[in-house]
Formats: structure tokens, sequence, C-alpha cells
């Protein structure tokens, strides 16, 4: 990607304005992020006292919308019973009244003084539970700003009695049955959650859409999507071949998508905030696959990559070999003899494997797949009956017995198709985790509290990936993959000694 390129998307995962008509201007932006987060998006100190005299403590641990609510109508708690701070309440032509108190109608001016000295227009002293908010003059002004912009400011796709969740399915015309499993599979797994009564009362609404055959015009089938049909989120959506337009979409328009069809997951110096990973892809694998084989034989030798044409993925399959030592690394291609080569890397599929079948390969070496790449059949690869074909897997259906079970109860109850598991499984992983950001961001939802809920996750166990853990800088939630060797005998494959 272009220095150009790299600069937008940093400024896009920044900013993150959405393009569409109704967006908010940049001082009602950053006027939300203070009243979300008690923080200035320009790093400004904003802290908060009670009372006269009191401490400054960090305005963080006060944000507005603690109290008052997303959508500003005030969340009592015991006693107290926060205001409504909706700009067409306070500024009612009668004067709002709170707690017995009348005044006159707030304006600009009387509510930067209740905000920072915490009297109303009348000169009267607000509950002394309202915190006094000591910022700067430009920050105030953010927040009166997005005040007023408050009570319109919702989010897309909710409702209290619903969720409407987007997935973006492979293309119909080349993986429809692909696809139709996807589909049953969470519209299965979505059933079942409404029958329990949603998720805090909300119910899940699917809506689908197909990629388009041809990933260059990808980004704009999703924006078109997300601009029509307004989905809260996304899950388990196929965004291969296209994963960099996709991620700059999804920053745009402000719409996270939890669990992403990706072989190489597009990670950059600034993650998409708005899209999770599940696992690191073909990357990971082929690192794990190199640091295994390291220490397994050693980086004496030749490294040979049969690669897949484009240098955007080959290159750094060749640095990975580097990382770990290997002085030696070059692509194969055809008339190069393999007489030296230790570990060949396969990467095109069932166009490599055909070749390593009819190659020479005298020294043994160690044939090395990324299990997304893998070919139809690996069994009759050269080597296998020795041990010396291995495959990375992030996981595989049915290791974690929690999701196996799941997954047949669904089954059963739905019947499910019985091809391609391994994409249901994945599914089912997305939305399950999606499930539980939605549960852990409680019944005042929003995409920003989803995504603040999906960064707190630690060794979240979906019951079919690996653990997932995410953070603000951390969108790919496991990284740990698993070495297999396949085992002809047993037409299986068989954990790698380590």
């Amino acid at each position: 990607m272009s220095w150009l390129r790299r600069a937008l998307f940093g400024l896009l995962t920044i900013t993150a304005l959405p393009l569409h008509a109704d967006a908010l201007t940049p001082s009602e932006a950053r006027g939300k992020q203070i009243f979300l987060h008690g923080a200035s998006p320009s790093g400004t100190p904003v802290t908060a006292s009670f009372g006269s005299g009191g401490n400054d403590l960090p305005g963080e641990s006060f944000p507005c919308a603690n109290c008052h609510g997303l959508d500003g109508r005030g969340k009592p708690e015991g006693d107290v019973a926060p205001s409504n701070i909706r700009w067409l309440e306070l500024t009612k032509s009668y004067g709002p009244e709170h707690e017995g108190r009348k005044h006159p109608p707030y304006t600009e001016r009387s509510l930067k003084r209740a905000i920072t000295l915490g009297l109303d227009p009348a000169g009267q002293v607000l509950n002394p539970v309202m915190p006094r908010f000591h910022l700067a003059w430009q920050d105030l002004d953010d927040l009166i700003s997005y005040l007023k912009k408050l009570e319109e400011d919702i989010d897309p796709g909710l409702s209290a009695a619903s969720v409407s969740i987007g997935v973006m399915l492979p293309p119909a015309e080349s993986m429809s049955p692909v696809a139709d499993a996807i589909r049953a599979v969470l519209d299965a797994y979505a059933s079942a959650v409404n029958q329990d009564g949603g998720i805090f009362g909300r119910k899940f609404e699917l809506r689908y859409f197909n990629a388009p055959s041809n990933p260059s015009g990808q980004a704009a089938v999703l924006r078109d999507f997300i601009e029509r049909e307004k989905p809260f989120a996304l899950t388990a959506s196929y965004l291969i071949q296209a994963e960099e337009p996709d991620s700059i979409v999804l920053a745009q328009e402000q719409t996270p998508l939890v669990g992403a069809f990706t072989l190489f997951p597009w990670t950059d110096s600034n993650p998409n905030p708005y899209l999770f990973y599940l696992d690191g892809g073909v990357p990971d694998e082929i690192d794990s696959l190199v640091e295994w084989v390291s220490r397994r034989r050693g980086t004496e030798g030749t490294a040979f990559i049969l690669g897949t044409g484009d240098l955007s993925f080959d290159r750094p399959a060749e640095a990975a070999f580097r990382k770990h030592g290997w002085k030696e690394v070059e692509f194969w291609r055809a008339g190069v003899s393999l007489k030296s080569a230790s570990a060949i890397l396969c990467m095109n599929g069932e166009t490599g494997a055909a070749m390593l079948r009819g190659a020479d390969l005298p020294s043994q070496p160690f044939l090395l797949i990324p299990g997304s790449l893998q070919a139809s059949t690996v069994m009759d690869l050269p080597g296998a009956a020795d041990g010396r074909v291995a495959l990375a897997f992030s996981w595989l259906p049915g290791q974690e017995s929690e999701g196996a079970e799941l997954y047949r109860k669904l089954a059963g109850a739905h019947k499910l198709p019985s091809a391609y598991i391994h994409s249901q499984f994945f599914a089912l992983a997305s939305i399950r985790t999606l499930a539980e950001g939605l549960k852990r961001a409680g019944r005042e939802l929003s995409r920003d509290r989803l995504m603040q809920s999906l960064d707190g996750l630690y060794q979240f166990r979906t019951g079919i990936t690996q653990p997932l853990t995410f953070t603000p800088g951390t969108r790919v939630g496991s990284r740990s993959d698993m070495i297999f060797l396949a085992s002809p005998g047993t037409r299986s494959f068989i954990a790698a000694p380590h």
C-alpha cells in the first residue's frame, strides 16, 4: 500500500466520520467522545470534582453517558434521578423542573455554567452527585454542540425489540452452496437466541446479501448495503480478495464487523477499530509452520516457496523464513532443482500439490502447508507416510466439545447441511462472539459500547476457535496455531511433536 493510502486509513481510523448525509460535524464528533468517555480527543485534561474544594478526579471516571444514559434521558439509580439533558428538554420555553427546582430554560451559556460550576439558570445549586467538570473552552463548546445533536444521534439498526445484523455471504454465482450453509447455521443460532427472549429483550434480525463475483466491486456493494439497510453491525462476512477496500468502507461507515471470512486479514500499523478478526489467517499459519520446522530440522539448506504469484502475499512468506534465521530462501519455479531443499512451503493449493507429487525430492524436505490453503488431499504427498507433511490450523471443527454439542443441537433442530462444516463452524463462532459483545455491552446498547465490550474480551471461549482476546490495539482474537502431520495410515491429522 502506498504511503498516501496508509495516511488515509490512519485518518479514517482516528476520526472515523461516516460519509453519509447525517454525519456528525467535527465539533459534534469530538463532543460525542467527551460525552461517552469523559476525555478530550485532543488530549487536553478533563477532570471532575464534587462540591466546593473537592479533589480533581479523572473525567474518564464520570462520563456524562454513565448517569444520563446514551440517549440523554437520565438513568435513575436508587434515590438519584439524573435529569434529561436532551436539548429540546433543556430549552423548553416554560423551563424544566427537576427535583422541585424550577428555573428558566437553559441557554448555551447557562448550560456551560451548570457543567462547570454546578448551577442551574436560576443560580440554584445542582444535586451534589452532579460533578463539576473542568475542561478547555473548545472541549466545552464541542460538548454543547453534541448535546444539541444527541436526540438525533441514534445508531442505526437498533430498537428496543430488535438488533439488525448484516451478513455478506460468498458470491452466489460461484459459491452458492457455501453461502446457503452459512446462512442456515446463522439462522439456526439466531432462532435459538430469539426463542430465549433475545439479548436484553432484543431479537436478532439477520439481513443477508452476497459479495459480487468480481472482488473489485465488493467495497461498493458493501457500502450500498450499509447505507441502504442500515445494520447495527455485521458478522461472519466474506471479505476474501477485498480485505483492504472493505476495511476502509467499514471505518468510513462506522459499522462493526465481528468475524470475517478471509485468508489474509488486512492489519496495518493503524488497526481498523471496527473490524474484529477471529484469527490471523494464512500469515499466522505460515509463521507457525516456519517456526516449527526451524526448531524441528534447523535452518540449514534451502527453503523453497511455491507462491501464489501475488507478491503482496508471497513476500511476507519469505520474510517469515528470514525472521526465523533461514539464509537461503527461494521461490520455486519450473526447472529449478530441489535437491538442496530442507523445507518447501506450498501456498498454491492443488496446483502446488500436483507439482510436489511429481518432483524429485532426494533431500527429504518437510512440506509445509497452511491449513487454509490446503489441497483437496495431502495424504499422498511425498513424505506424508514419514511424518514430513505438516499443516497449520488456527482451529479445527469439533475440537472443542462445547461448540460441537451446540452445532449438533442446531443441526438436529434445523436440518443443517452436512457439507461445508468448517464454514458453518466459523460463522457460528463469529455470531457467538458478537452475541457475547452484545451481552457485555448491556441494555443501553450502542456501537461504541459494543466495541468497548469486545475490547474487553480476554480468553473468551467460543467453544469452536482458540480463546479470543481483543484490545483497542489488537483486532486479531487468536494468533495461536496448531501444527498437525498428515497421517495416510489413518487418513487423518495427528498433532505434531514440538
